[in-house]
């Protein structure tokens, strides 16, 4: 229980960030809404649950999940490669 709420306060922090950052049209350093990392992050996270999302689909045999699920999973490369750029550029100047 204790995890789970330092887990959600991290979140509302990240979050909270965020918006600030939004409403106040500011970016970070790495000059964009959220960092490589967290970029890189949430691509694995999300990567993970489009896979899941495909192996149930078929397994359910629900063509319209599976679709779903490669579509974002195609996304999720797509801004795993766009964090690694942010990365090598970072470390190049």
């Amino acid at each position: 229980m204790l995890l789970g709420g330092l887990f959600l306060g991290l979140l509302c922090y990240w979050f909270g960030n965020i918006a600030v950052r939004l409403f106040l049209n500011r970016k970070n350093s790495q000059g964009g809404l959220l960092s490589s990392s967290g970029l890189m992050f949430w691509c694995v996270f999300l990567g993970l649950g489009s896979v899941g999302m495909v192996v149930m689909g078929i397994w359910g045999g629900q063509l319209g999940t599976v679709l779903g699920g490669a579509g974002m999973l195609i996304a999720c490369c797509y801004g795993w490669r766009i964090g690694s750029n942010r990365k090598m550029k970072g470390k190049s100047i």
